[in-house]
């Protein structure tokens, strides 16, 4: 049996679109309509590992979890044009109502919020082939996104192992 620690930085991208909508006597227009965040993810991760060795070839498994967690939460600036047409009591028309139109632009940041720390488990199979110092291994595997998405993601990566 094995302990292994592990960390690991992710950067990607994600988009965002606000659309422009009414409701009743007022329109909101966003400038820009598309947020483009850049994420940046720390993860911390703990796994227990096993190896069974049949002469050169070996098979592993290991289960632990990640905790990941956002670095870099800046936000997006974006505008926000409020424009607004009502009816209003005014006594010194005739019939007592006018409309009152305003427009009103606010400057606004939109931060990552969708995103909070998250504990992810995962289980891990693979297996490969030692030559000398070096071990090609190919594995698989399967965890659970923030926990709340049902769906598992499931990962098959290769690579080389090497022992000193």
């Amino acid at each position: 049996f094995y302990i292994g620690t592990g960390i690991n930085y992710t950067l990607f991208d994600i988009k965002k679109v606000k659309n422009n909508y009414s409701d009743k006597f007022t329109q909101y227009f966003y400038h820009p309509t598309s947020l483009n965040y850049k994420i940046h993810l720390l993860s911390i991760s703990l796994h227990f590992e096993k190896i069974h060795s049949f002469d050169n070839f070996f098979v592993f498994q290991s289960i632990g979890a990640s905790y990941n967690f956002l670095i870099n939460n800046k936000g997006v600036d974006y505008e926000e044009t409020v424009t607004s047409s009502y009816p209003t009591q005014d006594p010194s028309v005739p019939g007592g109502w006018t409309w009152t139109n305003s427009t009103s632009t606010t400057k606004r940041t939109d931060k990552i919020d969708f995103l909070p720390n998250y504990l992810t488990p995962h289980y891990n199979l693979g297996f490969g082939y030692q030559i000398k110092h070096i071990a090609p291994f190919v594995n698989g595997e399967l965890s659970l996104f923030k926990m709340e998405i049902k769906t598992p993601m499931v990962e098959v990566s290769a690579g080389i192992r090497m022992r000193f």
